[in-house]
């Protein structure tokens, strides 16, 4: 299987701009009669769970396609390409946050920001919780399942069923505790429900599925190139299902729960189906795509500032009418998207964007896709 796998760029391009989506109408959903921003918001749910499948794909195949796995070059090569771009962005961040307002500290030194205590315990906080930004939780997670990789790697050696198994019970049990705790239910420790969302518990099923489908896929177990259409109406059918479901359990904000459990492994092999059958001629686009996904990090990043400055704008320029129409929505959607390609594409020509998360333009190489 060498070469890159048109599928996986595809994928991962759409996992961006999924959750670039969740953040931008995550603003209109205070709106009960916007039922656009609803649907949009819900049917992008699938995001944080493809990241991880694709993450849990990816190693596992790796691995599988060099067959000389090593924990020491294992720890330096890949935890250090997620810390060192965490750590970076977690500081900017928190000094952004209070440089707007959002944080306040006193006593600044040099007017800009305080470096105190009290800064220090913020930054404490949000690089072990991921709360420097919205999207930074992820990175905790993923962290964790890097960590756990290599045992999860010695595992499903032996028996990929079990263990895929095994974590779907683990997955499942934790996101219905989270579930039923919107009902007053209790299935884990009250206090712990802060911090739940942050362990890997119940992200885990999605990274084995990925490992998993490695797997099958390298030998060639795994066939859905011709079920397209039948994953097309399966997936209509449970997007609604869940869109009930948020609708009666008041739970918009969260992807983890039962219904996003099933509803997010229907869109994987829903997309990864079409993006198996994606004939891309254009070479532009392809190209485009390849891009877009090996930059697909530091986007993840950096859309957030975007979208911030371009709220800021809007308030300082009191244009509500985008903020509080669909058409709004859409152009500050594909403005963020714009802005974060322009952005990344122009830093890219530094060699030390591979420390906040990018790829520099001049190591990546033109390989072919897969047949």
């Amino acid at each position: 299987m060498k070469g890159r796998l048109k599928e996986l760029d595809i994928l991962r391009s759409v996992a961006v701009l999924a959750v670039i989506s969740i953040h931008i109408t995550g603003g209109y959903l205070f709106n009960e009669k916007n039922s656009f921003a609803l649907f949009w918001n819900q049917g992008m749910r699938f995001s944080v769970p493809l990241f991880f499948i694709i993450s849990g794909f990816l190693l596992l195949n790796y691995d599988l396609e060099n067959n000389n796995f090593s924990f020491k070059i294992y720890f330096k090569k890949r935890i250090s390409k997620i810390i060192i771009p965490y750590i970076f962005w977690t500081i900017f961040y928190t000094i952004y946050y209070m440089n707007n307002g959002i944080l306040e500290i006193k006593n600044s030194i040099m007017g800009v920001f305080a470096y105190d205590v009290n800064f220090i315990k913020i930054l404490l906080i949000n690089t072990l919780q991921g709360t420097a930004a919205p999207h930074l939780y992820f990175i905790v997670i993923i962290l964790q399942l890097y960590i756990l990789y290599p045992f999860l790697f010695l595992l499903v050696k032996r028996n990929e069923k079990s263990l895929l198994a095994i974590s779907f019970v683990v997955s499942l049990y934790f996101q219905i505790a989270d579930y039923l705790y919107s009902y007053g239910l209790l299935m884990l420790p009250e206090g712990g429900f802060k911090y739940y969302g942050l362990m890997f518990f119940p992200w885990i099923f999605y990274f084995v599925l990925g490992m998993y489908n490695a797997i099958k896929i390298r030998s060639a177990e795994l066939k859905i190139k011709i079920f397209t259409m039948e994953l097309f109406l399966l997936w209509i059918l449970v997007y609604f299902m869940l869109i009930m479901d948020t609708k009666l359990s008041h739970t918009l904000a969260t992807s983890a729960k039962p219904t996003i459990i099933l509803y997010s492994i229907i869109s994987y092999y829903f997309l990864y189906s079409l993006s198996v059958n994606a004939n891309i001629i254009n070479k532009y686009v392809n190209n485009f795509i390849k891009w877009f996904s090996v930059q697909s990090f530091l986007i993840y990043f950096i859309h957030i500032l975007v979208l911030c400055e371009i709220r800021l704008f809007i308030d300082r320029k009191s244009l509500y009418f985008i903020s509080s129409s669909n058409i709004g929505m859409i152009l500050i959607f594909l403005s963020v998207i714009s802005i974060s390609c322009v952005i990344v594409y122009i830093i890219s020509k530094i060699p030390v964007i591979k420390l906040i998360g990018g790829v520099y333009s001049g190591t990546i190489k033109s390989t072919n896709y897969q047949e």
